[in-house]
């Protein structure tokens, strides 16, 4: 008995070292992705176009400052795959392509791989959004199914709010105001508000 736990604790050690592994080729496929959609976007197909003049630089100058400007991977690589939509229809045309096959192959694939990634992430964003309506966790989430009352539900605005805070110009950084921090004791993760009517049939 103690060799095979002791063959298990190894095994399990040994898993956990591969995932650590796994982790950092993932940074670097990330890495990769971002760089492909650097030069597909902006040197390949945009950059060139703010010295076209007329209509063409103003959306050259449009689709750049959102692409430098992209904080959130969903937001990133919707703006790459739409912008890219177009020269990637012209794969599939019967008319001539410009560019070398080189530049075609890396805005294929940086189209490829940013609409890859949009879906991927709209999916945990939808799964987010979700839990953040029904103010809980992933693991709360499963528990909510076995109980119908879930006392930590406090409608969807008040939800939001234990998240996000009150004011919104926090709402999309990282941070919340001070004022939320002294009236939303659930910020500082000590105290969670709950609904008083099913506390108090509890008691």
């Amino acid at each position: 008995m103690y060799r095979s736990g002791a063959v298990m604790a190894w095994n399990v050690f040994k898993f956990c070292t591969a995932l650590r592994g796994l982790g950092s080729i993932m940074i670097l496929l990330v890495l990769g992705v971002v760089g492909v959609s650097y030069y597909a976007v902006v040197i390949t197909n945009y950059g060139p176009g703010l010295a076209a003049g007329g209509l063409d630089s103003l959306i050259a100058f449009f689709v750049l400052a959102l692409f430098h400007s992209l904080f959130y991977t969903f937001l990133e690589t919707s703006v790459v795959t739409l912008s890219l939509l177009t020269h990637f229809i012209q794969f599939f045309s019967d008319g001539e392509i410009p560019g070398t096959p080189g530049t075609l192959a890396t805005t294929f694939l940086a189209f490829v791989l940013n609409l890859a990634f949009a879906l991927s992430v709209m999916g945990f964003l939808i799964l987010h959004i979700s839990l953040v309506c029904a103010n809980t966790t992933t693991i709360e989430a499963y528990e909510k199914k076995s109980s119908p009352k879930w006392h930590y539900d406090l409608g969807r605005k008040r939800n939001f709010e234990q998240v996000f805070g009150m004011d919104r110009k926090f709402w999309f950084i990282p941070g919340y105001s001070e004022e939320d921090l002294r009236r939303m004791p659930a910020l500082h993760g000590l105290e969670y508000p709950s609904k008083p009517d099913l506390d108090a049939q509890e008691l």
